[in-house]
């Protein structure tokens, strides 16, 4: 036996005692909407409660990656190893802290997060009702859309890093925060304002009908493949260079936005996935001297 089986071994039995609820050989494609297998996750755990969390951190330190949803996260490989984590249970909700603050917990769903405020009359939200992912993704990677991100609300961020439980103010960038990669975010405190409900409403079905008219969401996919470089949107340039429509075995660059790939005949694999992302960065170097950086995480054996 292998010191990774023995690992395994060793932490099933843990979770087993501790009553912790966790599948194990969960296939990638339960994973993720982009609905792509061909590996699978040796443990997933669900996290109901920061004790649980602490009591996992102690076993296994900081050898693990958190999961949301999975809406931007790009499964490689065959298999991973390392302990899947999803926060579930009590991080699953909202908080209100003042007339304007509210503390969002990071399993919570943004999208539901977001429309749930809104419908209440406060602004601030819009821009988030439409992206799939979880508040601590939301966080993590600055989610933005429609001119407006998180890093505009957002004041304050408890994470969980080396074992110890920290309040922080995190810098933001574009797709980008300073959160060390290693910690857990446990949740945000974000300052929004009040305002009309059918002028938050209004502004919300544009921002939908904007989103249904411009990306291909009747598809499995993981949203945009490619940060923006500075020069102009990775679309325009995918675009120009013929990638629109372009496809390798279940899996294409989409007719409508030529940033995002998608699993049109639900069995693609990661293997074309993995093509299309090494021609579309290959051709954008060779032709405008730009490196693609990717949006999506990836998991399992890096690209």
């Amino acid at each position: 036996m292998s010191e990774q089986e023995k690992f395994l071994r060793d932490l099933i039995n843990r979770l087993a005692k501790l009553n912790c609820v966790f599948d194990t050989n969960v296939d990638f494609s339960k994973l993720s909407p982009f609905r792509i297998g061909g590996g699978s996750a040796c443990v997933v755990v669900r996290i109901r409660s920061l004790k649980e969390l602490q009591i996992l951190n102690s076993i296994i330190g900081e050898e693990f990656y958190i999961l949301g949803r999975g809406s931007n996260t790009f499964f490689r490989g065959e298999s991973i190893q390392a302990p899947i984590i999803k926060l579930v249970g009590e991080f699953d909700k909202i908080e209100k802290i003042s007339a304007t603050k509210f503390r969002l917990y990071a399993g919570a769903h943004f999208d539901q997060v977001c429309r749930a405020l809104s419908k209440d009359g406060y602004s601030g939200l819009e821009f988030g009702v439409g992206i799939p992912g979880t508040v601590g993704g939301a966080i993590k990677m600055n989610a933005g859309a429609h001119g407006s991100e998180i890093a505009n609300i957002i004041t304050e961020v408890c994470i969980l890093y080396e074992g110890k439980l920290e309040i922080i103010k995190p810098d933001f960038g574009y797709r980008f925060s300073s959160i060390p990669s290693k910690a857990v975010i446990l949740w945000g405190d974000i300052h929004i304002s009040q305002a009309k409900t059918d002028m938050i409403m209004s502004l919300i079905r544009r921002n939908l009908d904007y989103r249904k008219a411009t990306q291909p969401l009747e598809y499995p996919s993981l949203g945009s493949v490619f940060k923006n470089p500075e020069s102009k949107s990775a679309g325009e340039i995918l675009e120009h260079l013929g990638f629109k429509g372009l496809s390798i075995g279940g899996c294409k660059f989409s007719e409508k936005h030529a940033n995002w790939i998608i699993n049109y005949s639900k069995k693609g694999t990661y293997k074309d996935v993995e093509e299309l992302l090494y021609l579309a960065i290959q051709r954008v170097k060779e032709s405008f001297l730009i490196d693609l950086e990717l949006e999506w995480v990836v998991l399992g054996s890096q690209f």
